[in-house]
């Protein structure tokens, strides 16, 4: 990752901000893996997979401060820690990638479970589950192999730079734009289905009888159920390929050789924005998911006052508490 430079405009401002950047990602994540390792009711398909992200985003933080590292410790580069600089620079991008990866298979489960509901039930079990979530942490094991040659071969007298400039942006930036793409069409067939299954559920509900809406009502819930897990990892992928693409053009016009100390301080919030994606999925789960929003409720030890919003609020709650459903 590209550093940019050690100003004193980015020791004064951007350091602290980074500093409680961390802090936020650490304690955001840490609640979000704990509600759903303590609720087994949680523990669906989906949020199994956000729990392993949630992982990869805790490490990303480390990622964080390995960067910080570099810019305000290290930013002057020379021949005794070029070596150390391009470590901390690989050890960076690897949470990173890991992390789309797991958004592929976020989007890969969504998509199964919405354009394929019966084989979704009968073949994506939890060890299906364990299986995409192992392959997202293979793609950084790949990733530190490729980057591990060269790092191996490298000559300390050449006092270079042991990692070419053209490998390391075709590493990072055709990862992040081969993926992305593929997120987009996953989730357009996704939400292309979805709309013709509502508007199914719509007819149904319209046409059949009482006795027949009951009879559909578990089928036409669980559907709704998966629209609505479907809205929520769209959301999650969305947010992560917004903040991070300017990252990755900058740091391509960067490796073109266009460089001046704007373009620095536009990396720098480039980067920010970035490592930002690690820390506002618990606020996305906050906001739009009712069941995990009780859970980190529950352990930051936040109770609602117990006439906040009269009976029907307690019967609300209580219903929540009692209820053995799935998530979405």
């Amino acid at each position: 990752m590209v550093a940019g430079d050690g100003s004193f405009t980015s020791k004064v401002i951007l350091l602290p901000i980074r500093l409680i950047l961390i802090a936020v990602i650490i304690l955001g994540n840490v609640t979000t893996v704990k509600a759903i390792f303590k609720n087994r009711r949680l523990q669906t398909n989906t949020n199994l997979i956000l729990c392993s992200l949630g992982v990869c985003d805790i490490i990303n933080a480390f990622g964080l401060f390995g960067f910080i590292v570099r810019t305000f410790v290290i930013p002057e580069l020379n021949c005794s820690n070029i070596y150390i600089h391009d470590l901390l620079n690989v050890l960076e991008i690897i949470p990173i990638a890991i992390s789309l990866s797991h958004l592929v298979a976020i989007a890969i489960d969504r998509y199964v479970a919405i354009i394929w509901p019966f084989q979704y039930s009968q073949h994506f079990d939890q060890k299906m589950i364990f299986a995409l979530i192992i392959s997202s942490w293979i793609t950084g094991v790949l990733m530190l192999t490729t980057y591990g040659w060269w790092f191996i071969n490298w000559d300390p007298t050449s006092c270079r730079s042991p990692i070419p400039a053209v490998f390391d942006y075709i590493i990072k930036g055709g990862f992040q734009f081969t993926m992305t793409p593929l997120l987009l069409i996953l989730y357009v067939q996704i939400f292309n289905v979805s709309r013709q299954q509502r508007r199914k559920i719509h007819a149904m509900d319209v046409q059949m009888t009482s006795q027949q809406s009951s009879d559909q009502e578990k089928q036409n819930k669980s559907k709704r159920k998966e629209y609505k897990a479907a809205v929520l990892t769209l959301v999650v992928s969305l947010v992560a390929t917004g903040l991070w693409t300017p990252y990755f053009i900058l740091t391509a016009i960067v490796y073109l050789g266009f460089t001046s100390p704007l373009i620095n301080v536009f990396l720098q919030i480039a980067i920010g924005l970035g490592y930002c994606n690690s820390a506002v999925n618990f606020f996305i789960y906050v906001l739009m998911n009712s069941e995990l929003r009780l859970a980190f409720r529950e352990i930051w030890g936040i109770r609602r006052p117990s006439n906040a919003g009269g009976p029907n609020c307690v019967m609300v709650e209580s219903a929540d508490r009692s209820s053995k459903g799935t998530t979405f």
